[in-house]
């Protein structure tokens, strides 16, 4: 049986949630994923998506708690050193991330007995086979929020480009993806099309209001407030990911599985704006 805990933001779970879904749809294996209610996202995976019967609520974190014996307590991590010996239980934590590719490679190729049990915690999509087959009939919003997804993109044109801007708490992401990166690259568009617009989704409000007076008429701004520390800001969030997966393209942030998400939903292209391409 593999037990998973996908963890990080909404975009990192949607990836981590595919990426055991397929994983263990290809190799017909036992799976639960349990998705892990916390403070820092404390909103059920059905007032998000429609319901699934692999994905189920928790507060509760095995993962964490085993993690914990291994680091706090001699006897336990003895105990637990012979439990993984004897084939009954695997514990991979979201820190051990080249543990767990290693460890879904070894399976892959037939290297590796099954435990009886294995807990798996991961930030982001770990089974890189085929990960743009990505499995987006998972991820069926509720239809609130579909009704809002609509309302956001209803002067959405062929034209219309999606901007993903990451900044707040993602010093990666605001060091790699400069606003003048993303500033040059909008006007490039606007230089070869001068019908395109913009939908500017940022966790920054002065950031969508800079881009909104440097461009005018051709920026389009959520409607919606952005605060990811409430449940109303996480459905927020998820309004605009789907708005930002409508628009024939992303202009996306560096270390962001945000764009990466939305564009996964889209099925449409992506380009990461960082100093580093």
């Amino acid at each position: 049986m593999y037990i998973f805990y996908p963890a990080g933001g909404m975009g990192n779970r949607m990836r981590a949630i595919d990426s055991a879904y397929r994983f263990c749809k290809e190799h017909n294996k036992s799976f639960k994923i349990y998705w892990w209610r916390y403070p820092d996202v404390d909103v059920a995976f059905t007032d998000v998506f429609q319901p699934l019967d692999t994905v189920k609520d928790t507060y509760f974190n095995w993962v964490n708690v085993f993690d914990k014996i291994r680091r706090k307590s001699i006897l336990g991590r003895f105990v637990l050193r012979c439990l993984e010996k004897m084939h009954i239980l695997r514990v991979l934590n979201a820190n051990e991330y080249e543990e767990l590719f290693k460890w879904v490679d070894a399976v892959k190729k037939g290297y590796k007995r099954d435990y009886l049990f294995h807990f798996i915690s991961s930030f982001s999509a770990f089974d890189l086979d085929n990960m743009y087959d990505f499995q987006r009939q998972l991820f069926v919003l509720q239809d609130a929020l579909k009704h809002k997804v609509e309302l956001e993109t209803v002067h959405f044109t062929e034209y219309t480009i999606g901007v993903h801007i990451r900044r707040t708490d993602n010093q990666i992401s605001i060091e790699h993806s400069p606003l003048e990166l993303f500033e040059s690259r909008m006007q490039r568009e606007l230089d070869n099309n001068a019908q395109t617009t913009f939908y500017v989704a940022s966790d920054a409000a002065d950031v969508k209001e800079y881009f909104k007076h440097k461009f005018g008429k051709h920026v389009l701004l959520p409607t919606g407030v952005l605060n990811n520390s409430s449940q109303e800001g996480i459905k927020q969030g998820m309004v605009e990911l789907y708005a930002l997966a409508r628009t024939k393209g992303i202009l996306g942030s560096y270390y962001s599985s945000f764009s990466t998400a939305a564009a996964m939903i889209g099925n449409i292209p992506i380009e990461t704006v960082s100093i580093n391409s």
